[in-house]
């Protein structure tokens, strides 16, 4: 299942990636302007290269301006051609942030059901093994009472038709595992050697496929890497996602699994932190500043900026989160993403804020939220 952990994993690589597209935008930004003054090769009139090159300086310098305080003061010393270049270049820049956002949004929503479509798709693979002969010889698992309750499992099947997901039958992959590695597996041995074999003694030794031949394969995980760029992340819960549901297989009876027992509060925490994140990074930027002593916000390292910005975040916008909560588990972010003196860096500064937030009103915690919060 979902734990939040896991949505602050996805939250910050979305504020990440839009950190990214930021800079990427400023420079295209930064060549409207280029284009705005560029010389006129088709005009009769020569063209004034001091004067292109001065103003074409003056609205970048305008943007620069802009992207650094999110405004324009007032411009009666530049040129209007220069300000409407520079404001023309600032329209497209806020547009496209709009729009990045709007998109990393959709992406993440995507990439969490993306654990679903592993989920399901390992247990595709084992009603792969289910209808799987080997040279025209049936194999231990077509007798298999798990295996068929799956495969029978209306739910099952039509997650398997809406996702659109298969396993390529020339030259399959069970049929390559189940030779190369299943079949010579130590446990499955011995299991095959059990005069009388239960419905458990099925479930564990599901439980060995899924781990070994699955989750570990490397034809396997190959698939699964090209189709999702968080693999790494996603891998871990779609694995426990199929491991419960094999525990819970009784005869006839499949039991199928959400990434979450409540979607919506999920989903609104995942997209509050990216979103509020991303919207205020001067906000943010400016109170972290203002907390760190004898050291330049420009030397702290991006990925620890981003820990703090969303850190904030969550303490403000999520009431019912206690703040140390928050502190600690941005803490375990920062030894995992980050450098190993960060997890000291992090800690101290958000001590610093979390106090300062609270006292001036900014975190007001409630219900849940106040435990330890003292």
């Amino acid at each position: 299942m979902l734990n939040r952990r896991f949505l602050r994993i996805k939250a910050m690589q979305g504020v990440f990636a839009f950190r990214k597209k930021e800079e990427s935008n400023f420079n295209l930004a930064i060549e409207r302007i280029d284009g705005d003054f560029a010389p006129d090769l088709n005009s009769m009139i020569p063209p004034d290269h001091q004067a292109l090159a001065r103003n074409k300086k003056d609205a970048k310098d305008l943007l620069k301006r802009y992207f650094n305080q999110k405004h324009l003061p007032s411009l009666p010393e530049f040129d209007e051609e220069v300000i409407d270049s520079a404001q023309s270049a600032i329209n497209y820049y806020k547009d496209e942030r709009l729009k990045d956002i709007k998109k990393i949004k959709q992406q993440l929503l995507e990439d969490t059901d993306n654990i679903l479509n592993h989920y399901y798709n390992a247990l595709l693979f084992l009603t792969e093994l289910y209808n799987l002969d080997v040279n025209h010889n049936k194999t231990a698992f077509n007798t298999f009472e798990t295996l068929q309750t799956i495969e029978s499992d209306d739910t099952f099947q039509s997650e398997i038709v809406k996702r659109k997901l298969k396993w390529e039958k020339e030259n399959s992959i069970a049929r390559k595992t189940y030779k190369d590695d299943i079949s010579k597996d130590e446990r499955f041995i011995e299991f095959l050697k059990k005069p009388k074999k239960t419905i458990e003694d099925e479930k564990e030794i599901l439980k060995t496929i899924v781990k070994k031949h699955i989750f570990k394969n490397p034809i396997i995980n190959n698939q699964f890497d090209e189709n999702d760029a968080q693999w790494e992340e996603n891998a871990e819960i779609a694995l426990s996602l199929v491991l419960k549901s094999i525990k819970k297989i009784e005869l006839n009876q499949f039991v199928h699994y959400s990434l979450s027992e409540n979607w919506e509060e999920d989903k609104d925490f995942l997209l509050v932190l990216f979103t509020e994140t991303a919207q205020q990074n001067e906000e943010l930027k400016e109170k972290i500043a203002a907390s760190l002593s004898n050291w330049k916000l420009e030397r702290v390292a991006l990925t620890d900026q981003i820990i703090l910005e969303m850190a904030l975040i969550e303490m403000i916008h999520f009431p019912y989160i206690p703040t140390k909560v928050t502190i600690n588990e941005f803490i375990e972010l920062s030894k995992k993403y980050s450098t190993p003196k960060s997890k000291q860096f992090i800690n101290g500064v958000l001590d610093v804020l979390a106090a300062q937030l609270v006292e001036d009103g900014t975190i007001k915690k409630s219900g849940r939220g106040l435990i330890d919060n003292r």
